[in-house]
């Protein structure tokens, strides 16, 4: 066993602890004891984006901090289900670490404990062979790239041609990696579907299947796009992507232009545009969430900005008027770059 798996992690069992007089039905805090596993729900995903916005900031105190404030959550749900004897914090490592093996068997030795499912393990299979195969071709490769070397050590007169090779080698290098990389991925959703058709009552065998409702729409939609992506339902280039967010614009002023404007309607054909957007997004490699917490930061420092000026103007924010402040939002902007 290495190192890191037999030293002991003292301030891990004294959260624990500290989490366990929390809830002590006589001496623990009334608020924590009033807590369910529904009720901390918006906690956890609130930390969760603070632990998002600190690495943004690129402050790395801040982001121990958040981390801690969501691992607290974790213990909190450990707690919550030990005392429905459900799981403890043990069996949640335990629970995610064997998972990280399962799905990882080009990387650990398969366990026997593994299922016996004969597709799973055919699964399993294919991933070693890519596996041998990535280290057979990474081996032939660089005795490929050592011969190359000593043969140009012998006769510079062979320099150019042999940069050539090496530079072929590397590109069909690439492109192997790249192929068994995308080998793996589809082995990783594989076991993931065999361990969802595993779990008894579970029958959706949906290629959407175990995209958690509660994600933050925008990841959502991401990952809804992906998955369909994967089986060949998406566009190839941009053109149709742009033409459909032009679409899904005209489509709400055509709802906001009716004479009796349906509001329902209108929020139907937003969250189109708002998923057409996000499908432009993908399309560029751009994270979504990202891409909005950036601007959402954006606006914020520029309205500070302008809060700031009217202030050293003596101008109630409340009394400028919005050409005041857009004059200074422009000024902003100019500053800004």
């Amino acid at each position: 066993m290495s190192e890191a798996g037999i030293k002991s992690f003292p301030q891990v069992s004294r959260l624990l602890d500290i989490m366990a007089k929390l809830r002590d039905p006589e001496d623990g805090c009334p608020w924590d004891k009033q807590q369910s596993f529904k009720t901390i729900v918006p906690y956890t995903i609130e930390e969760a984006y603070e632990v998002a916005d600190a690495i943004e900031k690129g402050d790395m105190e801040e982001v121990k901090d958040e981390l801690g404030d969501l691992l607290f959550q974790v213990v909190f749900y450990a707690q919550l289900g030990q005392e429905d004897g459900l799981f403890d914090f043990e069996g949640i490592a335990k629970a995610i670490a064997d998972k990280l093996v399962r799905r990882h068997p080009h990387v650990f030795e398969p366990f026997s404990h593994l299922s016996n499912n004969a597709d799973e393990s055919d699964a399993i299979k294919s991933q070693e062979l890519n596996s041998a195969q990535l280290k057979s071709e990474r081996e032939k490769s660089n005795q490929h790239s050592s011969d190359q070397l000593k043969g140009e050590q012998q006769n510079s007169d062979q320099l150019n041609s042999g940069r050539l090779k090496r530079e072929q080698l590397n590109n069909d290098q690439i492109k192997g990696e790249t192929l068994i990389n995308s080998e793996l991925e589809r082995n990783w959703e594989a076991i993931k579907r065999l361990e969802r058709e595993s779990k008894s009552g579970n029958t959706d065998t949906s290629v959407l299947a175990n995209i958690p409702m509660g994600l933050a729409p925008l990841l959502r939609a991401q990952k809804l796009q992906k998955k369909c992506a994967k089986v060949g339902f998406d566009w190839n280039d941009l053109a149709p992507v742009l033409e459909k967010i032009q679409e899904e614009i005209v489509e709400v002023m055509d709802e906001v232009n009716q004479d009796n404007p349906n509001n329902d309607r209108i929020e139907d054909e937003i969250g189109d545009l708002l998923f057409a957007v996000v499908n432009l997004s993908r399309h560029l490699d751009i994270d979504a969430e990202t891409a909005l917490r950036r601007a959402n930061r954006k606006f914020e420092t520029r309205f500070r900005a302008v809060e700031h000026s009217l202030k050293q103007q003596k101008i109630p924010i409340d009394k400028a008027t919005l050409a005041q402040m857009e004059a200074i939002w422009i000024e902003v902007k100019k500053r800004a770059g």
